[in-house]
């Protein structure tokens, strides 16, 4: 009876016009969002592999040059564009894809695509990803209100009670029903704008991502729909169902994602750019190069020069000293930039802990941060791609001032290198966030999906129980 039930439902959702019309609509969005998504990543992906390339050639070619010269001629570190970027950019227009790797200081990251658009769009980026969170929550909306409310008004409830079906046939069998259709369904809406990165060759990096995003949305999804049915069950009428659901859908998809974003940057303001160059200027600069805290910064590099090379003084190694101060200032400063732009990562970490915070009243909004995560397109890897462009930035600016050290003798400034230098400085490949560190970063967030779905089914199952222990009534 309860197998009979639940063809009965999906055959009834099948032949709806308003069930067939919102999954229309649904599928020409996704497809239009992936079209556009998908040529904005591989446009991405060319001007990186164009910027990268130029980049390189410069900095080869730049002829014969003191190497603290070319530590000030500098070279960049470029973001790479995830592929699920396409169905999810999160963050990803709105963050720095380039950073400048130069000499004596730490650059924030800069070449934000949204800076680049002509027109702001009405929304943040009308993505697959918002299309389904915002959008297909509420086709859910408009198809599941009525599905207790209005066999309530039909008396429906009534007649399937009279032909002999059980209370808990027909609750087990109203509510499988929106499990597995609109369990399908999800699958179909993640599923659809996905098929560019399913089809493309380099797909098993991606895979584990790509099934935990159409888990997530299952769930994600199913939370919502049974708060619908239990809705529906619990209010008298249709109209009540349906005013009732909206409201739920307004808060959840769009008031709270805009208040709680709202409430994080008043609570944690963000920190001035400006100000943080003129920090770095009179910490890390000025202390140093017109200060009193030149000496001992040298003095101990010095000490650690002299222990590596098993010398008595630093004298007896022939090497140039102004490249020592060079690499000194260097080790003095990068002190300085982690305490800094420690302080404007906690300030971002502080607000995205308001957000996750936020996300035990939206299982929308829980969905919305584990979905940019597992696109790669989130705050943790932004800070990932910066963490990693700076550890390369000291990297190669150490190589240049030791070259310079080891070689330049009484020259100094005078010294110049190579060609042969220059190639051997290596390019910048950075790596994306584990799948591990994702689910540990929003382990938070995935277990308050699953006790979203697990309350709202609770809900939805004791709800439908007692409008049909009612009898419709």
């Amino acid at each position: 009876m309860i197998a009979t039930l639940i063809r009965k439902e999906i055959a009834v959702a099948r032949r709806d016009n308003v069930f067939l019309s919102l999954a229309s609509v649904l599928a020409v969005l996704l497809i239009a969002a992936t079209l556009d998504g998908w040529n904005r990543i591989q446009a991405d992906d060319a001007a990186r592999a164009a910027a990268e390339e130029t980049d390189r050639t410069v900095w080869v070619n730049q002829g014969a040059n003191n190497p603290h010269g070319a530590a000030h001629f500098a070279r960049y570190a470029f973001r790479s564009t995830p592929p699920l970027a396409a169905f999810d950019p999160g963050l990803f227009d709105y963050a720095g894809a380039a950073f400048w790797m130069e000499a004596h200081t730490q650059n924030p990251t800069t070449l934000r695509r949204a800076e680049d658009a002509a027109v702001q769009a009405p929304f943040p980026s009308l993505s697959s990803a918002w299309i389904i969170q915002v959008v297909g929550t509420l086709a859910l909306a408009a198809l599941l209100y009525s599905t207790i409310a209005g066999e309530r008004e039909r008396g429906t409830l009534k007649a399937l009670l009279g032909a002999g079906v059980s209370t808990s046939e027909l609750t087990v069998g109203k509510t499988l029903a929106v499990l597995l259709s609109v369990g399908l369904l999800s699958l179909a809406l993640v599923l659809l704008p996905l098929a560019p990165v399913l089809l493309n060759n380099a797909v098993t990096a991606f895979l584990p991502n790509i099934l935990l995003l159409g888990l997530v949305y299952c769930v994600g999804l199913l939370a919502f729909a049974m708060l619908v049915l239990g809705i529906s069950a619990r209010v008298q009428r249709s109209v009540q169902a349906f005013s009732t659901a909206a409201i739920l859908w307004l808060f959840m998809a769009l008031l709270w994602p805009i208040v709680a974003g709202q409430l994080a940057l008043s609570l944690y303001p963000d920190i001035d750019e400006q100000q943080l160059k003129d920090d770095i200027q009179t910490r890390a600069q000025t202390p140093f190069w017109e200060g009193d805290l030149q000496e001992s910064a040298v003095a101990s590099f010095e000490a650690q020069v002299i222990a590596e090379f098993s010398a008595d003084s630093f004298g007896e190694l022939g090497f140039d000293r102004e490249a020592l101060v060079l690499q000194a200032h260097e080790e003095f400063a990068n002190q300085i930039y982690d305490e800094l732009y420690g302080q404007l990562n906690g300030v971002h970490s502080a607000q995205d802990r308001v957000l996750r915070y936020a996300s035990a009243l939206s299982p929308i909004l829980a969905l919305q941060r584990v979905s940019s995560g597992l696109a790669g397109t989130d705050l943790l890897a932004q800070q990932t791609f910066a963490q990693q462009a700076e550890l390369h930035r000291r990297k190669i600016i150490k190589m240049l001032n030791w070259d310079m050290m080891l070689n330049a003798g009484e020259s100094g400034y005078s010294y110049t290198a190579d060609r042969s230098l220059w190639e051997s400085i290596p390019d910048f490949a950075g790596s994306k966030p584990t799948l591990s560190q994702i689910l540990s970063y929003y382990a938070i967030e995935l277990f308050r999906l699953l006790l979203w779905l697990l309350g709202a089914s609770a809900f939805a199952i004791r709800s439908t129980r007692s409008a049909v222990t009612g009898g419709g009534k």
